[in-house]
């Protein structure tokens, strides 16, 4: 039987995978919030001794399974064990781990439970190991704690509580505006899940166990718990949003336009967005600052790198191409590495079609996920990761009208074009810029790919399929960019061109 941590991370790899591939237009927050059932409780205070404000929330219970969630004790003292002896082999792990608990300690982010406490509250154990990043600038070395962990015939603690509506803006729309301005600015809000302090009440189900001395097997562990959201809690994103909006609210009268902008341009903890000039640009960021006083400035963009020297974006493969040097010709690895791919724009449209086509090949086998891939699969699937590295030189220029500074632009047109084959169909959209009513520059704006159902349908009812995926990205791309653009398709199937009345 399948454990549920694997159960985990190949789903989480699909859905990931399915949602970054997916074109729809999304609700509107107001209505979003409307529509759902979740209430987020939050109160303001002041924290000691940095006399700074904390929101505290209460986590948002599904109220059918509060009542039925068990300690997960036995889970989290079986996989502790296992951890306790890690730590004996690799006492620089143990040391790695220990200071990230005694900052964390430090902070009130977590704090010690005596093995005497007894609680009338809900309790719940989580597991926890640790994730190691050497592609990263910062955090290389992280503790990820496990709320999808459940015992058989129980539940975990993310089935027990809501999700709560998306609140915040689409990723691809927040990438496309990013491109927009000719002066652009990230910025990263230090912290930001750990600056929402958890009711008292809701302690006790972010519990975990260490040690103090982890080569003595017989002494007993110590129990601490979260004072603060956790990031790994599927309700944590929307307690996060919710709390930011709450705080945006307090400064629509004093800054109108920056709360505005921060409202449309935070994704999780990052802040993203750019202005026609380097005076906005600065009123913008100081305000922000002033908003959010422990703010940072990150080299990454929503995973897209940003050269700032060059403005461009380029793909920073490294942690990919770690991961397939120890790979192996199964599902579940191609299934893991479609999974590391964050291109939700299409600047590796083509490139990553590849490896999705490969996917339904491997699935029309019916393959276990852990079984050796056959040969002339597993032939295409390393020609595949040996040009993983070849990603790493791909420079996109990052401002769409680039170079285009001092010149007259006449005319701006968005072009889509769209083909089909029995295997996939696709869109691709460039703008189409004239300048000075005689020079001609095209750029790339986005695409979508999409591999063709399993159950076999018609060329022709394919490239309708990709017409109708082309209609749907120049929509979404008029719409994020708030554009006056006239918007041209193109396809060579005479049956769309007769469907829609051209022929």
């Amino acid at each position: 039987m399948e454990s549920s941590e694997n159960k985990s991370e190949v789903g989480g790899a699909v859905t990931e995978s399915q949602v970054l591939s997916t074109i729809s237009e999304r609700k509107p927050q107001c209505v979003l919030l409307q529509t759902c059932d979740v209430k987020l409780e939050m109160t303001q205070r002041l924290r000691e001794p940095d006399c700074c404000w904390i929101m505290v929330g209460k986590i948002p219970w599904k109220s059918d399974k509060k009542y039925i969630l068990s300690d997960n004790k036995k889970i989290a003292e079986r996989q502790f064990e296992r951890l306790r002896r890690r730590f004996v082999r690799n006492p620089e792990l143990y040391k790695s781990y220990q200071a990230i608990l005694h900052d964390y300690l430090r902070q009130r982010i977590i704090e010690l439970v005596p093995n005497t406490c007894d609680t009338e509250h809900n309790t719940f154990y989580l597991p926890h190991r640790e994730v190691v990043r050497n592609d990263r600038f910062s955090s290389k070395f992280r503790v990820v704690f496990d709320a999808s962990s459940y015992d058989v015939g129980e539940v975990s603690l993310n089935d027990c509580l809501h999700i709560g509506p998306n609140l915040y803006p689409d990723i691809f729309d927040l990438l496309l505006r990013f491109r927009l301005y000719p002066i652009a600015f990230t910025a990263d809000i230090k912290q930001a899940f750990l600056q929402i302090e958890v009711n008292g009440k809701d302690r006790d189900v972010s519990r975990f166990l260490f040690t103090d001395n982890p080569t003595d097997g017989s002494k007993l562990t110590q129990i601490y718990r979260f004072t603060r959201v956790l990031f790994g809690v599927n309700s944590s994103p929307f307690m996060l949003a919710a709390t930011i909006k709450h705080h945006l609210r307090k400064y629509q009268g004093i800054y109108p336009e920056t709360s505005e902008f921060l409202n449309n341009s935070i994704y999780i903890d990052d802040i993203i967005g750019g202005h026609q000039n380097t005076e906005d640009a600065y009123r913008t960021s100081t305000e922000c600052m002033h908003i959010f006083r422990e703010a940072g400035l990150p080299f990454e963009v929503l995973g897209v790198s940003w050269n700032k020297r060059e403005d461009s974006l380029y793909f920073d493969v490294q942690n990919l191409v770690t991961f397939l040097y120890g790979r192996v010709n199964s599902k579940r690895c191609l299934l893991q590495a479609i999974g590391r791919i964050f291109d939700p724009v299409g600047f590796l449209g083509p490139f990553v079609l590849r490896v999705k086509l490969l996917m339904q090949e491997i699935w029309k086998l019916s393959l276990d996920w852990d079984d050796d891939l056959p040969e002339c699969l597993s032939l295409a699937w390393n020609r595949w990761c040996n040009e993983v590295p070849g990603l790493g030189e791909l420079r996109i220029p990052r401002y769409l009208f680039s170079n285009m500074f001092n010149v007259g632009i006449t005319k701006t047109e968005l072009h889509c074009f769209s083909d089909a084959s029995q295997k996939a169909y696709a869109t691709v959209a460039y703008l189409r810029i004239l300048i000075n009513d005689e020079r001609i520059r095209t750029v790339f704006v986005a695409s979508k790919t999409r591999v063709a159902p399993l159950k076999k349908l018609t060329l022709p009812r394919l490239e309708l399929m990709g017409a109708l995926l082309s209609a749907r990205l120049s929509y979404r791309i008029i719409k994020a960019l708030n554009l006056n653009l006239a918007c041209r398709f193109w396809t060579d199937s005479q049956i769309t061109l007769l469907d829609q009345g051209y022929g």
